[in-house]
């Protein structure tokens, strides 16, 4: 019997894209982004929104799928985040389709699969109890839906329902859904005018669609005093940022210049298919849809956040340009002549195979539950609430959360103190918790143990909890007369 090596490698690579997926995504806890949904969801239907509007900054799609989830489920971690792996498995559907409208070739659409599997950016977001994951599936959903229309002769009923359907699914997941949106829209100006028309009213029924949403917002914002407050922590990015997104999505090395090396290497096919595409017109569409939504989104982000008072760029914002991206790369390394059509594909295999491997390795998430659970433990709860003392709000969250979800809250108090302050901090007994970045120094006076230590007090051993980009420290203080 002759076996179809084609159709054996595709099934390999799905067992593959799903088998990793579910080996991670319960293998760390909660942090405190995703302690922020597991809360909402807790919530009423008619506080839900609400919630959404006044502590997040996305709309509420995932967060009222949560509820439906854990309502249907338990909320066990393993239940949790199953959710946004079945999102990031479900994409393989308009993943499909969208090859299928565009002709991409089964060895191309094979190329990307593999290159998706491994990935850290797409595993990480694959196991994150946030909107991503469903971001990434309504945001092919769309394109999906809009070549559809593109190519549909005559704009039919079918294909508008259907393109508003999925534009409808990706703006509810995601503010960046309207930056896909209006993508679409720029990318039939540039191309196919004629349909502008068609895609307006489509657009303007969005508009009124999102209406719900953005009254519920104002009001939000009328509460809180700003509509920016959200991400008030964005700094503006640099043009080294452009470098990383991109170099994230070939998978990332752990040597000197390795994010050079992956863009010099994914880049020189995509610069040769375009000359090759300019040159001979063929499969020129595919290419310049491949591209547009590739690459205009992070560039509409990069001026934005460079231009307006509050800057909006996050990697996670645009995962829609990850697929495309890879659909790029892996059709221009398909298409390269003779044996470098083989030979290039295998290399981008390998290079995602092995950082894929080291990703997996490494832990991504600081394991909070952990730290919780041996400041609980140090304390017997018996004498007056203990104070925990944070330099920044982002320990406190999700100690706040697992120290409750422990049932420690009557013996252990969370208070953020400005670190300035710190030296005036006075007690019988607390803990300090702060944070450390690999390569950086703190601040102040030495760390926080060493400034205790230096006004008489007895400091305990360090406890510590971390990964590769970051620390944080947990420090138990008392009184000499007290310990």
């Amino acid at each position: 019997m002759k076996v179809n090596w084609k159709s054996a490698t595709t099934v390999l690579l799905i067992a593959v894209f799903i088998v990793v997926r579910f080996a991670v995504r319960a293998t760390e806890c909660l942090d405190g982004n995703e302690i922020f949904s597991l809360q909402v969801a807790r919530q009423s239907w008619g506080q839900v929104w609400a919630a959404s509007a006044l502590g997040d900054s996305h709309p509420p799609l995932f967060h009222a799928l949560l509820k439906v989830w854990i309502g249907v489920g338990v909320e066990s971690l393993t239940w949790l985040r199953l959710l946004p792996t079945l999102f990031a498995i479900a994409a393989l559907i308009p993943l499909w389709g969208f090859c299928r409208t565009f002709g991409i070739r089964d060895e191309e659409r094979n190329l990307t699969l593999a290159l998706m599997s491994l990935n850290g950016y797409f595993l990480f977001y694959s196991s994150d109890l946030r909107m991503f994951s469903l971001l990434q599936f309504a945001s092919l959903c769309s394109l999906w839906a809009f070549a559809c229309w593109l190519h549909s002769p005559s704009k039919g009923w079918w294909t508008s329902i259907a393109l508003l359907a999925a534009d409808t699914f990706v703006i509810y997941s995601h503010y960046w859904g309207w930056v896909l949106v209006g993508c679409e829209g720029l990318y039939l100006l540039a191309f196919a005018r004629r349909s502008v028309p068609k895609f307006s009213l489509i657009t303007c029924i969005l508009a009124i669609a999102y209406i719900p949403w953005v009254i519920v917002v104002v009001h939000a914002a009328a509460i809180k005093g700003s509509y920016t407050s959200q991400i008030s922590w964005i700094s503006p990015p640099k043009a080294s940022n452009l470098f990383w997104f991109y170099g994230a999505l070939d998978g990332l090395l752990p040597f000197r210049h390795s994010t050079a090396l992956g863009l010099a290497l994914f880049g020189v096919p995509v610069i040769l298919w375009a000359w090759a595409a300019i040159k001979h017109r063929e499969r020129f569409e595919a290419f310049q849809f491949l591209m547009w939504f590739a690459i205009l989104p992070v560039i509409l982000t990069f001026i934005a956040s460079r231009v307006f008072p509050q800057s909006v760029w996050a990697d996670r914002s645009l995962i829609i340009c990850a697929v495309p991206y890879l659909m790029l790369v892996s059709v221009a390394a398909c298409r390269l002549p003779g044996k470098a059509g083989i030979a290039v594909p295998l290399h981008f295999v390998a290079w995602a195979v092995i950082s894929g491997v080291l990703y997996l390795w490494q832990p991504h998430r600081l394991h909070w539950d952990s730290l919780a659970t041996h400041i609980a433990r140090s304390e017997p709860g018996t004498h007056a609430p203990v104070q925990i003392f944070t330099v920044e709000d982002f320990p406190a969250h999700p100690l706040s959360f697992y120290i409750t979800e422990q049932g420690t809250t009557n013996s252990l108090k969370i208070e953020h103190v400005d670190p300035k302050e710190l030296t005036h901090v006075n007690g019988q007994h607390f803990w300090i918790v702060y944070r450390e970045f690999s390569g950086t120094k703190w601040l102040l006076d030495g760390p926080p143990e060493d400034i205790f230590s230096n006004q008489g007090y007895r400091v305990g051993g360090v406890v510590q909890i971390g990964d590769d980009y970051q620390k944080i420290r947990a420090v138990p203080v008392w009184r000499d007369s007290v310990r």
